[in-house]
């Protein structure tokens, strides 16, 4: 079975829109195009990691993302609809982010 690291970015990020779509009052995400679409996933998944591994982030928020990360769904703003929607593996991605939180809390604790 092949790993995913988060330490190794096999392609580069699409950079991010600098400004948001134009919406409608509605919050219509219909009308967004299909690359729009594509960096807003990126940007909340890479801030979503970001937030995960700061080290200021307090227990409340660590527990939320990583409830995010482990809750089974599809739909598009679940973790597994959100990475498969980039096109890549939900449980390679939830492997590497639990081995990172791991490497992360085994480097703090000896640092300590």
């Amino acid at each position: 079975m092949e790993q995913l690291s988060l330490f190794y970015e096999a392609a580069p990020m699409p950079p991010m829109a600098p400004d948001p779509p134009e919406l409608d009052p509605v919050l219509d995400i219909a009308s967004w195009t299909d690359e729009e679409v594509e960096r807003f996933a990126w940007g909340l998944l890479e801030r979503t990691l970001e937030q995960l591994f700061a080290p200021q982030a307090g227990p409340a928020t660590r527990r939320d993302i990583l409830e995010w990360v482990q809750e089974e769904g599809s739909h598009a703003l679940s973790f597994e609809g959100l990475v498969r929607g980039l096109g890549l593996d939900p449980d390679a991605m939830r492997e590497a982010i639990f081995e990172a939180i791991h490497l992360v809390d085994d480097g703090w604790a000896a640092s300590a």
